[in-house]
């Protein structure tokens, strides 16, 4: 499965691919030869706008504006901050 842009007209454009599964079921962003279950080409940003606080599902990531942490629900509802370090 590709997925690729569009052009205003309905033409389809002659670029890289923005979303590709190959037969082993990888998903692709950016590239059309992803080695692992979810390879993204590009930078990623996540987004949710409860700052890290409140109901989560397990395993959901996001970024908390207000502190510039992030943070990982690690179980329903319960949300854990990462400790990064440069």
């Amino acid at each position: 499965l590709q997925i690729g842009k569009i052009a205003s007209n309905g033409l389809a454009l002659n670029v890289s691919n923005v979303l590709f599964v190959n037969g082993s079921n990888n998903v692709g962003v950016g590239t059309s030869n992803p080695q692992n279950n979810l390879e993204i080409a590009g930078s990623v940003r996540f987004n949710l706008t409860n700052g890290c606080q409140g109901t989560c599902n397990k395993g959901a990531i996001a970024w908390n504006e207000s502190n510039n942490k992030m943070c990982v629900c690690i179980s329903t509802n319960t949300w854990y901050y990462a400790n990064l370090s440069a």
